[in-house]
Order: C-alpha cells, then structure tokens, then sequence
C-alpha cells in the first residue's frame, strides 16, 4: 500500500499530540507488515506499508489445492 501526498509534509522525528500515525503502525504490526514513512516539510508524505502474504490473503482456490 503506498499513500502520496503532497501536502505542506513535516519532521517525522518530532512527536505529535495526534494518534494518526501510532494507530496505522499498531496495525501494521498486527498484520506482520512493515510501514516506512517519508515526509519533508514543503514537499509532502509518503507513508509504504509492505504487508507479506500468507494464507490469510489467498485466493479461494489456492486455499482449496493445499
């Protein structure tokens, strides 16, 4: 999943009083996934989240034949 924006973008080593961006890495977490976030003020935000597949994300017929 890759999310682009080009917004006013920020520091990603400041720390921030809203929960956005903690919740999306909790939840990336929860599905294995890992979650690369680049944002430079003036140039916007790029947030990657490469989740691995496995049997959860296969396709009915795949499941069946294994």
């Amino acid at each position: 999943v890759l999310i682009r924006d080009n917004g006013r973008g920020f520091d990603p080593s400041t720390t921030s009083d809203g929960h956005g961006l903690s919740n999306l890495r909790e939840r990336a977490e929860g599905l294995r996934a890992t979650m690369d976030l680049v944002s430079t003020r003036g140039e916007g935000t790029v947030v990657t989240i490469d989740v691995p597949r496995g049997r959860r994300w296969r396709k009915r017929k795949e499941k069946k034949s294994q």
